[in-house]
Parts: C-alpha cells; structure tokens; sequence
C-alpha cells in the first residue's frame, strides 16, 4: 500500500496496495513512520552496484599504489637447476713441447647443481621509482573523487524517484478529487432531472465527464504503482515493497542565489573536476617516470651461490655487487611512449575545460530553474483560488437555474488543471533545489 504523509495534508490520501517482502531493515523507517529523503539516500548507498563497482575501482587504484611503493623495498630472488651433460668437460694442459699434454676434468661428473640467492635494492632510479609512486597516488585521488561523483548521481537519481513518487499521489490525490466532485453534481443533476428541471442531455453530459474521469483515475493509479516500483528498484527492494513517504517541504531563499557565486562553489567543489585534474597530473607523473628509466639505474646487491660437483675447495660462494644501467639507445620507444602519457595529459585537461563549461551551464540552468518555479508556485496559488471559486460560482448559478451544466462541468475541468499545474510548480521546484545542490556538489 502507498501512504505518502505531507506536513500540510492536502486531498485524499490514495492507497495502493503493494506487498512488503524479504525487505532489509537496516535502512528501512520504523513501522508507521513516513520514510524521509535522507533515510532514502542512506538506502540507495547501501546497495547500489554502481556504488560498489566504484568501491572497488578505488580499491585497486589502493592496490596500484602499494605495489608502486615497494619497488623502493629490497627483492629477494632464489634461483636453482641441475644440469645434465652427455660427458664431463675437461680441459688440456700441456707444460712442456717435450712433454705429452694433460687433461684434467673441470668437473667431478657429468652433472652439477647450482643454486643462488640474491638481494637487491635500487639505490637511485632518477625519479622512475618516485614518479610511478606519485602517478599512483594522483589516481587514487581520481578514483576517489571518482566515488563521490557517483554518490552524488545516486542521490539524485535517488531524489528523483521519490519526488515522482510523491508527484503520482499528488496527482492520483487530484484525480480522485474529480471523480467525487463529479460524482456529487451528477446526483444533484440527477435529482434536478427526477424533477424536470433539467433536459437529459446534461445527465449524459456529467456521466460522459463522471467517466472520463475514472479513466483518468485508473491510469493515475498505475502511475503512482510504477513509480513505487521505480523507487523500490532505486533502493534495491523488491518491486512490489511498501512505500511510506515523508513529503517534502521547499527550500525558500530571501534572495534568488547569485549565479556567480554558486558557480565558483560548483567549479571548487564538484568531484568531477578534482578527478580530471588527479588523472591530468598521474598522466604527467607517468611520463616523467618513463623518461626517468631510460636514464641511470644505480643497484646494490649480494648474493649466495652453492655449487656442486665441482673441482672448487669451497661450493660456497658470497658475492656483492654495485650496477650501473644506463639505456644510452633503445629506438625511441621510451620517449614515444613518455609522449604519449603527455599527450593523455594534455587531452584530459581538455576535457576537464569542457566539464568546466558544462557545469556553468547545469548551475546557471539549475538557478534559473529554481526562479522560475518559485514564481509559478505563486501564480498557480492564484490560479487556484480563482477555479475553485469559479466551481463555488458556477455550481450556485447551476442549482438556481440560473447557470448550466456546461458551465459547472468547465469550471470542474479549471479547478482540477489549476490544481495540477500548482503540484507540478510545486515539486518542478522541489526538484529545482535538489539539482542546484548536484550542479554545485552539495547534494
């Protein structure tokens, strides 16, 4: 069943049956209790793929980082084989022309063993190691900023869902008002008929609108049922799941909100420009790390051999050792390549100018949006004060066969558009406010 509470109760309160199942209840409001917008939020967040999909992406960005950071660590390599040979290498001596050759074996058999252990740690990478550190902490950075900009897309897709929610009642709320009016001028037509003092084309006239009416209420109901499912979908419920909404009351501004100083805000506080901006600067950490390799590569290592089988007094042998890498010419790959993360670079701060200009446009709509609502709301107020006094008017003249049925069924028809456009200018506002806190970050 759909029960929507509102601070201001205004019409009926419609009833849609839907079944509560195997619902969570970590995020779901206290029995009785109207579910708020924020409650909403915190349950959208605790389920959502997408979310999750993004926890994960950040996790490896996490990942990415411990492994750039322990290339300054020190690796220990084991390496061991046995070799097999067809025959044992030996080798010739000969001492004196005079005197025949020796041949001495330089093993003890055809086959040996060897093993090593070695330790290794870079000693100076000329900013390799430093940059690929760096470059993985910029996109852990855009990973994160990356999070919270999908927090903020399910929020609204959030808000969105429960204004709809809220917008079906009003409206299945406003369809069910036409019906009993309707209902209740065709038994006074009706009436007015058993007496004569009307022709039958005004009860034809009230039933073919008593109808229409019903039609309207019929679709109005699978409206608001889709729109409770939509929600239930949103929050990861089952579809058919109880909805109980706490309504949502308009944020006023003494001022309409400066353009320029919420833009500002947006420019400084949306997550989508701070993760452009990390990406830009992992891609230019990365090419300066791959320029870094082609240059001097300084390694201190020791290492353990033991050999077997062997002519050697001592199978055991410690050895340590300074190395100097230096790639003087590989082609051009490596500064191929170093361009090519910069040209990355340069492409993302780019695209980081265009979401610039994209989010002065969303603000600049949001805050035109929120003016223009504000002033509807007040003109649809009007609007409606005026039809249902129109209705208080006509159905007087009606009933002192003084006005006619045309004139009733017209000012019914006034009442109930009037009636309408105030709902939409009233949630098309609370939506405004929603997305003017999305387009500056603040949702």
């Amino acid at each position: 069943m759909d029960i929507i509470r509102r601070k201001k109760p205004m019409g009926k309160t419609p009833k849609i049956i839907c079944i509560l199942a195997g619902l969570s209840a970590s995020f779901l409001p206290m029995p009785g209790q109207a579910e708020t917008l924020n409650q909403a939020f915190k349950a959208a967040l605790g389920g959502d793929w997408r979310l999750k999909a993004t926890e994960e992406r950040v996790a490896a960005a996490e990942e990415d980082l411990s492994a750039a950071k322990a290339l300054r660590l020190p690796s220990l390599t084991g390496e061991a084989s046995y070799t097999v040979l067809d025959n044992t290498p030996s080798t010739s001596i000969s001492i004196s022309p005079l005197l025949p050759s020796l041949t001495l074996p330089m093993l003890e058999d055809d086959r040996f063993f060897v093993s090593s252990v070695t330790v290794s740690l870079p000693v100076f990478t000329s900013f390799r190691i430093t940059g690929a550190v760096k470059a993985a902490e910029a996109s852990v950075s855009a990973e994160r900023s990356g999070l919270g900009q999908t927090v903020q897309d399910i929020r609204l897709k959030t808000a969105e869902a429960y204004v709809a929610v809220l917008r079906a009642r009003r409206g299945l709320a406003v369809a069910q008002s036409n019906v009993t009016a309707l209902s209740a001028h065709a038994r006074d037509v009706d009436h007015f008929y058993a007496q004569g003092l009307v022709p039958k084309n005004d009860v034809l006239a009230v039933q073919v609108a008593l109808a229409d009416a019903r039609q309207t209420e019929i679709r109005v109901a699978n409206a608001l049922a889709l729109a409770c499912s939509a929600y239930n979908r949103q929050l990861g419920r089952p579809l058919d799941a109880e909805v109980t909404l706490d309504d949502l009351s308009m944020e006023t501004h003494e001022n309409e909100p400066d353009p320029e100083t919420v833009t500002q805000r947006a420019l400084e506080n949306r997550p989508e420009i701070r993760q452009l901006a990390d990406q830009a600067a992992a891609l230019s950490f990365k090419a300066r790390s791959i320029r870094a390799s082609a240059l001097p590569q300084v390694l201190v290592s020791g290492s353990f051999h033991h050999v077997t089988n062997t002519p050697l007094d001592e199978e055991n042998i410690w050895a340590g050792s300074v190395g100097v890498r230096w790639d003087l010419f590989d082609g051009g790959v490596t500064r191929h390549q170093a361009r090519s993360e910069e040209r990355k670079k340069v492409a993302v701060e780019n695209m980081r100018r265009d979401a610039e200009s994209l989010i002065r446009l969303q603000v600049r709509q949001a805050v035109l949006d929120v003016s223009e609502t504000t002033k509807r709301i007040e003109v649809a107020r009007q609007a409606l004060d005026q039809a249902e006094e129109n209705l208080r008017i006509a159905k007087n003249r009606y009933t002192r066969e003084i006005g006619s049925n045309t004139e009733v069924l017209d000012a019914e028809t006034l009442r109930i558009k009037s009636m309408t456009n105030h709902d939409h200018a009233m949630y098309d506002r609370v939506m405004a406010g929603l997305r003017l806190k999305r387009a500056t970050g603040d949702l």
